[in-house]
């Protein structure tokens, strides 16, 4: 049998045809003794640790994923649009207004939490408060 040297000197005279002859047989005998070895190894019981820990990282993320998942009843009601001619007004010079809004923060007169503040009572993003809330009741 030849030294590991001998066998590294070997193939690097290999040509380009003949190297990926061997890179193809040497990958086909690698995943087989890997085969083997892991065949092995789950019969003689080196896995089943693993697999016990895998079972019970999958038993926790469940629990876990229970606790935070409820479930909501909801419950919808279906209106006919509106034709009253003074809503359907309102609701023009409503979007009209939003638009003009819109037209403004586009131009740099304002920003965009102005805007809503003013449209809607409450800024586009969420204050600072609203943050520390989130993040004191995760």
């Amino acid at each position: 049998m030849s030294t590991l040297r001998e066998i590294e000197q070997a193939i690097s005279w290999l040509s380009r045809e003949d190297l990926a002859r061997l890179r193809e047989w040497f990958q086909e005998y690698d995943a087989k003794v890997w085969d083997r070895q892991f065949e092995d190894d789950a019969q003689s019981g080196k896995l089943d640790a693993v697999a016990t820990q895998a079972v019970e990282e999958v038993n926790r993320f469940k629990q876990k994923m229970d606790s935070h998942m409820r479930p909501v009843s909801l419950s919808v009601r279906v209106e006919p649009p509106l034709t009253d001619p003074e809503i359907v007004e309102r609701g023009r010079l409503l979007s009209s207004e939003i638009k003009r809004e819109l037209a403004a923060h586009e131009a740099g007169e304002e920003s965009l939490d102005d805007v809503m503040r003013r449209l809607r009572g409450e800024a586009w993003s969420p204050s600072s408060e609203d943050l520390a809330h989130c993040s004191n009741t995760r």
